[in-house]
């Protein structure tokens, strides 16, 4: 019996998890502007810092899980008893794993007295582990049911916003501000359990086979691993060498060009299982036009986003923290290259290499980055603090592209997936024309963002009109199409 229905298509679910993503992304956003100004950069330094650390905890008990699932799942999801059978494997392999995060969790708080000032904060962040492995993220990815998360997210993240402001009212709730932040990023999985019946039986089925998920599971998240190190060795870095205050003023910076990247990366994300599906059917020809089509769309809207990060920063760090982060102004603009290069360098990882089976690719790319990360951290955050740990961060990203690109040539030809670059870049010009405008008439940095946010849009697709692309005039020519039809 199939697990799943017609294919939808790429576009629809491209939306939805965009939509998916910007809630996700909308609470914590909302949740980091509100508490920054009530905590300050002490305080918001002190949650980034819990939340870094148990962050590794987190990838301990997911291993691989999640971006080997999906490539799985993919493969299987038309098949009802073969994807519970997988799910259920993989649930008791997550399941052991979330119980060895826990215990060595407990073994750091009781072994390094530097976290005993944060032993509250890293309990609560815990929650995190086994709510994570419960959601099962990786069937609804595989099943492309990208609705019904998107509808998750919304209800319990609006729910989680009325308790913000409820219950979080002075720097002494703290506690309370993480447990909701907790709370709203993986308490939703719990529906995901209920609503997993739909696709798979929970029913045993016995004679489970787990030996040959455990070699391809280690491999991926070794490079899982790697990605994670130089995510948030940075701000764990910054918390033992800097303070808190550096770290604080570090995550203003990292918010701001974060959300970006991952909102541009969440559309991506919806090719893995088709890229899965393709790769097993070896059908290269597929392969490389739909990795050709990812890598126009990213270059498409990562490439104004990191210019209007770069120009906007004070901008963005003022409306995002308040006055009193501005110093994070320098970081978020060395940060904003990562804009660009980390919407590619998680394209080729995750949503191609692993399709393909090149898992080891992926463990060299993203290990190369994360040993040259920690080797600048340690050199340059004596030195630059925030900005020494922005530096980091680019160059790593920077190398690790180039190795990807590296092995991604022999995908699909260079010239041909960067062909357009030129005209994404000359477009964006009319961004740094715009804030100079804008500063022209106005002071105000909330005005400058709003108008140049207002204009730049339709001025930068429309440019990209006349220079006659054909991803833009392709979508133009449906619209006024259906226009006239409508007519």
């Amino acid at each position: 019996m199939a697990a799943n229905g017609k294919h939808k298509s790429l576009a629809g679910n491209a939306a939805l998890n965009v939509i998916r993503t910007v809630v996700t992304y909308a609470f914590p956003l909302v949740s980091f502007m509100y508490g920054s100004r009530l905590f300050g950069t002490d305080g918001v330094g002190q949650i980034q810092f819990a939340q870094s650390f148990v962050a590794y905890f987190v990838l301990l008990a997911m291993l691989g899980i999640e971006k080997y699932g999906i490539r799985e799942a993919s493969r299987v999801k038309d098949d009802r008893q073969k994807l519970s059978k997988l799910s259920q494997e993989l649930l008791i392999i997550n399941g052991c794993s979330v119980v060895l995060a826990y215990g060595l969790l407990l073994l750091s708080l009781l072994l390094i007295p530097r976290l005993d000032s944060y032993a509250v904060l890293l309990l609560i962040n815990s929650l995190t582990i086994g709510l994570t492995a419960l959601g099962m993220n990786w069937l609804y990815v595989a099943v492309e049911d990208y609705f019904f998360v998107m509808v998750r997210n919304v209800v319990v993240n609006t729910l989680a916003l009325v308790c913000l402001f409820v219950f979080v009212r002075s720097p002494d709730d703290m506690d309370a501000f993480v447990l909701i932040q907790t709370l709203a990023a993986t308490g939703a999985n719990v529906f995901n359990v209920i609503h997993a019946r739909k696709y798979i039986s929970f029913r045993p089925v016995g004679h489970y086979c787990l030996a040959p998920h455990i070699k391809p599971i280690l491999v991926v998240f070794a490079m899982t691993l790697f990605i994670e190190v130089y995510t948030h060795l940075d701000t764990t870095m910054l918390g033992f060498m800097s303070g808190n205050n550096a770290t604080g003023l570090y995550s203003a910076a990292h918010k701001v060009c974060g959300m970006l990247s991952a909102v541009i990366t969440a559309a991506a994300l919806v090719m893995m299982p088709r890229m899965s599906a393709h790769a097993g059917a070896g059908d290269q020809g597929k392969v490389a036009k739909l990795s050709s089509d990812t890598v126009h769309f990213i270059l498409m809207f990562s490439i104004p986003c990191a210019v209007g990060a770069f120009v906007l920063s004070e901008n963005l760090i003022l409306l995002f923290s308040g006055s009193e982060f501005l110093e994070g102004a320098a970081a978020a603009r060395i940060l904003s290259g990562r804009v660009l290069l980390s919407s590619l360098n998680a394209f080729f990882v995750l949503y191609l290499f692993i399709p393909l089976g090149k898992e080891k690719v992926s463990v060299l790319s993203t290990g190369c980055a994360a040993v040259l990360n920690f080797l600048l951290n340690m050199v340059l955050i004596p030195l630059l603090a925030e900005n020494g740990a922005s530096i980091a961060t680019v160059v790593a990203e920077l190398v690790e592209l180039c190795v990807n690109l590296w092995f991604f040539r022999k995908v699909v030809f260079l010239g041909s997936a960067f062909s357009k670059c030129w005209k994404y870049v000359i477009a964006s010009a009319v961004i740094p024309l715009l804030f100079v405008a804008a500063s022209l008439v106005s002071a105000n940095a909330y005005i400058q963002l709003l108008g140049v946010f207002l204009l730049a849009v339709p001025l930068y697709f429309g440019a990209l009109v006349v220079l006659k692309d054909t991803y833009v005039t392709a979508l133009a020519g449906k619209i006024l199409h259906r226009g006239r039809n409508a007519e």
